[in-house]
């Protein structure tokens, strides 16, 4: 995120930029937040007030991946407790 060039001294920054750079200020830091907000370890509509201070296109990718990751996180956990059912069911007929 452009915002996060490291200022000259740390007062020189907006405590909400430094919040969202904190969370969101290289690769590495983005993609362990969102792993967190995926995950439980962060709630994603805290984060999610934190990008809406800034460009439009950021909440949008945000909740983006957080809805996707849902969608297949959740389709996963369904297949598998559906495919051991499955097995189950069929071993029991046999």
């Amino acid at each position: 995120i452009g915002k996060c060039r490291r200022p000259v001294h740390p007062r020189d920054q907006v405590a909400e930029d430094r919040v969202v750079c904190d969370r969101f200020g290289d690769l590495f830091t983005s993609w362990l937040t969102l792993y967190q907000a995926l995950f439980g370890g962060l709630d994603w509509g805290n984060l999610l007030d934190e990008l809406l201070t800034l460009d439009s296109i950021y909440p949008v990718l945000f909740m983006a991946c957080i809805s996707f990751g849902m969608i297949v996180l959740l389709n996963t956990i369904t297949a598998v407790c559906v495919g051991v059912e499955d097995d189950t069911r069929r071993q029991e007929e046999e």
